[in-house]
């Protein structure tokens, strides 16, 4: 039985554990180390996991990439680094970096085999995947079609100096038949836009597609017709370059700021999504058309965009979609092992449910509350049912924190780790927003619900599984019904279907909210607060409810009040 260790020691650091073909464990370094998006070798899941499990006989040892950038931790930095120059400085630039790059890659190399030596993985375990090939094989062997041919395409905003791929899963192996090189990367387009609105790039490109919907017809085609002559299809449609004349996207940002000065920022936000659907959903059809496989999976950063998901699901040409969930570079790791596991024994366990974190017990949660300095009184009692008081509370019109069994991995809270509230209730949506999330008031919330109600709420003819947040959807009437979980402007919805396999607890409460209301359906958002990671112990835990408006957390099946 084959034991892999899969590490991403780039953007957003993450590792996982798999044993047998089946992951077992995995978790971002940012759940432990606190810092949002954590970069680096992930050195505190790997003490974690030392100290439960025996990584010495590991089989292999993998890192997700050849070459990993050097990390920008300062903000304005960040910000900084996309107002560079034109066409002739980004091509002086580009030969100048080449020279170092290698210089670095090559000592980069050395240094990454010494932090996997340092824990006691032999050099003769350890080996470096493509960077698309790990978010392709995520998609493709996480999937499980092994049956089919499947086409599968990646993109995000960069690795291994690419930004784009299409290949072919067929008979358990890939076959990539066309790449884009970084320097026409649409991710990288979005991460320019949202420095040039003042927002953190590589983090708030997020609110960009959360405000497009608000962004008037009449600017949004202004804004999309400049991106539209700045890219042109090559490859037979399987690829893009920046057409000539333009500079190359990372260098791009005094072009778009000169093309776009005055015009309204949710303009910018509109016409770039509105951009961003269409191109790809042309690229998608596309290489149907080239390769006559009609059934597609998705990885890489850019299909984090749910509404991009949304109309490729609604093409005629795709058959059957998947999209990996939280395909950022945090689930890298699952590529790089299923496709480890493949070559050495054959096929691995299709992806399942993502609660592969960290768990409490009752009594390890009861020590954690009695030591934490709290500014706040509160009460606390043992819950016989836990998932029925808080359905009542829920009914009542209280917002409650829900931290039950095995933390969810990535970037969207699963039930795992949520806040959540009834749907229905307005003030409900302000408090979130205004005491404990500090979000953008535009910023539309998720909602979870029970799979036998999925149909009533969401507008789905291809009956796409929808359990990871990962997708979006047009919603039906009665839809009004959870209100506060789609977006308020175009009434979409980002859904988490809940199964009873999956997440028993989670399930019990929405079953009791339903026996309750009627209602399939509640509001759910991240347990955190804002620019922290989601909340992964205990202490995490009460941290967001000693600094916001939180008055109630449901932790395993202890029920925690604030009375002061």
């Amino acid at each position: 039985m084959s034991k892999i260790l899969a590490i991403n020691d780039g953007h957003n650091a993450s590792s996982l554990y798999m044993e047998g073909g089946e992951v077992r464990f995995a978790l971002q370094e940012e759940r432990l180390s606190r810092i949002k998006n954590q970069d680096g070798f992930p050195a505190l899941f790997l003490q974690h996991l030392r100290e439960h499990t025996d990584i010495s006989d590991v089989d292999a040892f993998v890192f997700t990439s050849h070459y990993v950038p050097k990390p920008n931790h300062d903000r304005d930095g960040r910000i900084r680094a996309y107002k560079r120059g034109g066409i002739v400085s980004g091509v002086k630039e580009i030969a100048k970096q080449l020279g170092a790059k290698n210089i670095r890659a090559a000592l980069l190399k050395k240094s990454r085999i010494a932090h996997a030596t340092a824990i006691g993985i032999p050099p003769a375990k350890i080996a470096f995947l493509d960077h698309h090939l790990c978010h392709a094989a995520s998609a493709y062997y996480g999937w499980g079609k092994f049956d089919d041919s499947v086409l599968v395409l990646t993109n995000d905003g960069a690795g291994d100096d690419l930004c784009a791929t299409v290949s072919i899963g067929r008979a358990e192996k890939l076959e990539r038949i066309a790449s884009v090189h970084m320097n026409h990367s649409v991710g990288e387009l979005w991460a320019l836009f949202t420095a040039m609105m003042g927002m953190m790039p590589l983090e708030h490109e997020y609110k960009l597609m959360g405000l497009a919907p608000y962004a008037p017809p009449d600017g949004v085609a202004r804004v999309k017709k400049i991106l539209d002559e700045y890219f042109a299809f090559t490859l037979n449609g399987l690829g893009w370059e920046v057409t000539p004349g333009h500079p190359p996207v990372p260098y791009a940002y005094n072009y778009f700021r000169d093309a776009m000065e005055f015009m309204r920022f949710d303009w910018l936000a509109g016409g770039l999504q509105s951009f961003t659907e269409e191109f790809l959903c042309r690229w998608v059809t596309n290489a149907i058309k080239e390769t006559g496989i009609r059934k597609v999976a998705l990885a890489g950063g850019v299909f984090m965009n749910v509404k991009v998901n949304k109309r490729i699901n609604e093409l005629a040409e795709v058959d059957e979609l998947f999209v990996f969930p939280s395909c950022g570079d945090e689930t890298l790791p699952f590529g790089a092992a299923y496709y480890t596991h493949a070559t050495m024994n054959g096929l691995n366990k299709p992806l399942s449910h993502l609660y592969l974190g960290a768990f409490f017990t009752d009594d390890e949660v009861k020590t954690a509350f009695e030591n934490y300095p709290f500014k706040n009184k509160y009460a606390i009692r043992k819950c016989e049912k836990i998932s029925e008081d808080v359905a009542d509370l829920l009914v009542q019109g209280q917002v409650v924190a829900w931290f039950q069994g095995r933390e969810e991995f990535g970037a969207r809270a699963l039930g795992g780790r949520s806040i959540i509230a009834d749907p229905t209730k307005q003030k409900v949506i302000n408090e979130i927003n205004e005491m404990i999330k500090s979000r953008d008031f535009w910023m539309p919330f998720a909602s979870s619900m029970l799979e036998e109600g999925a149909s009533r709420y969401l507008v789905n003819p291809k009956e796409v599984p929808s359990p990871y947040m990962i997708m979006a959807f047009d919603t039906t009437e009665a839809a009004t019904e959870i209100e506060g979980g789609m977006h308020p402007y175009d009434r979409t919805c980002r859904p988490q279907i809940v199964s009873r396999e999956w997440n028993r607890k989670y399930y019990d409460l929405l079953m009791a909210f339903f026996n309750r209301t009627g209602r399939s359906g509640i509001l759910n958002t991240s347990f955190n607060l804002h620019g922290l990671p989601i909340a992964s112990s205990p202490e995490d835990a009460f941290l967001v409810l000693d600094n916001s408006g939180l008055d109630f957390l449901a932790i395993e099946n202890w029920l925690v009040e604030k009375i002061s």
